[in-house]
């Protein structure tokens, strides 16, 4: 049970103990906010919302003052994005094919407002999910 109590781990035990809990919440909150987008509500403050939502995640569970943790939120942001994407323009079926995410990447290539703002909603949520990750 010390696993679950954070008093009693080190700093190298938590920062494991993230990276578990931080793939495994970018995964479900990818795909969930995906599924959300596509069905739902379509508009990219989803996402900035799956960014708090994992620096949360990493900030409870992790209780890090180091940078490395901040970063790891950002990577597991970008994965949720990532999935998010896939799954609001292919569905589910997305996931397992690679031209999917490759036509997701190439979105952000095209010079219109839209990519603009695509670009600037996925930035946001980088930001808040790395400001918000760690414990000052």
């Amino acid at each position: 049970m010390d696993l679950l109590n954070g008093r009693t781990l080190s700093q190298k035990q938590r920062f494991n103990l993230i990276l578990v809990a931080g793939a495994v919440a970018s995964i479900v909150l990818g795909i969930l906010s995906g599924y959300f987008r596509q069905y739902v509500f379509n508009h990219a403050i989803i996402l900035v919302l799956v960014g708090l939502a994992i620096a949360l995640i990493i900030q409870k569970v992790g209780h890090g003052v180091q940078t490395r943790f901040a970063v790891a939120s950002l990577l597991f942001t970008v994965l949720a994005i990532l999935l998010s994407d896939v799954v609001t323009d292919f569905g589910i079926a997305g996931l397992v094919d690679f031209s999917a995410y490759q036509s997701v990447l190439t979105f952000m290539i095209h010079e219109d407002i839209y990519s603009v703002l695509w670009l600037v909603y996925r930035a946001l949520a980088l930001y808040i999910s790395y400001i918000y990750s760690r414990v000052i």
